[in-house]
């Protein structure tokens, strides 16, 4: 039997995607990933796509936060191999943990230069009130833009790793992979835990660098494939030192020709 001309243009409808235009005959568009069927707009599917948008397509975020939590090597080098659709990406990754981090930080009303351990005050350094009234400012302005000074220890664990994992083969970018995984996963923890700010800040501090460093060494075992475990361990450390050291180095030059400045513009 022949289909009307109203059946045809109803097939022809059924058939193209509601997104983008283009023609359909799976479950997605080709073009756009858009689903074929969709449904009415209803509470459910409207909390649906919420969580879609939050929590990525088809569960994308619990899917990396799962894997490199059991598998964080694996995760890096398929990322690098090609697989982008499977994880959410490396810096997106980073992002959205800050992202959460931030809004505890917010719904509790943390303020991190409060319980920030006073390192000057530890060691029996005594300070003018020019020079802690400095500190105090240069302190608020890192956690304040710490999302973005973040990013600057990439450079030094991708390079640091080009120098001690030569024989990989990785290129500096690919090294960064590793860098922004390994450093964004434990913030996690560090989000979990901020809650736990107001009782003990040096517990906080002191379980975040170690979770941390745990976490790092793991993770350079199986991205680099370190057979032996205790020599892994030993490298993962040394690495992360000086990494750690030559970061904070850095950090006090800048921080030391920022107040130079500051003095000469006063002065």
């Amino acid at each position: 039997m022949m289909q009307s001309e109203q059946e045809i243009k109803e097939t022809a409808q059924a058939n193209t995607c509601t997104n983008c235009g283009a023609e359909v005959h799976q479950k997605y568009c080709p073009d756009c990933g858009q689903k074929k069927d969709v449904p009415r707009l209803r509470f459910k599917t409207f909390f649906e796509d919420f969580l879609n948008r939050m929590w990525g397509f088809d569960g994308m975020v619990l899917r990396t936060i799962k894997e490199l939590t059991l598998r964080p090597g694996k995760v890096m080098q398929e990322y690098i191999r090609g697989v982008r659709v499977k994880y959410v990406g490396p810096v997106s990754y980073y992002f959205l943990l800050f992202a959460v981090y931030f809004l505890i930080m917010e719904l509790f009303d943390i303020d991190l230069t409060q319980i920030a351990p006073d390192v000057s005050e530890s060691m029996g350094i005594e300070e003018s009130e020019e020079q802690r009234a400095f500190k105090e400012s240069f302190q608020a302005k890192v956690f304040d833009n710490m999302h973005f000074l973040g990013i600057l220890q990439f450079p030094f664990i991708a390079w640091w790793a080009r120098v001690f994992f030569k024989k990989s083969g990785y290129n500096f970018l690919e090294n960064t992979v590793f860098a922004f995984y390994a450093s964004s996963h434990p913030l996690i923890i560090s989000t979990a835990l901020l809650p736990l700010t107001g009782l003990s800040s040096s517990v906080y501090y002191t379980f975040n660098l170690l979770f941390s460093l745990v976490y790092f060494i793991w993770c350079t075992i199986q991205f680099y494939k370190i057979k032996n475990i205790i020599a892994g361990i030993l490298k993962g450390l040394f690495f992360y030192i000086v990494i750690f050291i030559s970061f904070i180095i850095c950090i006090g030059i800048l921080a030391g020709l920022i107040g130079i400045v500051i003095g000469l513009t006063q002065g």
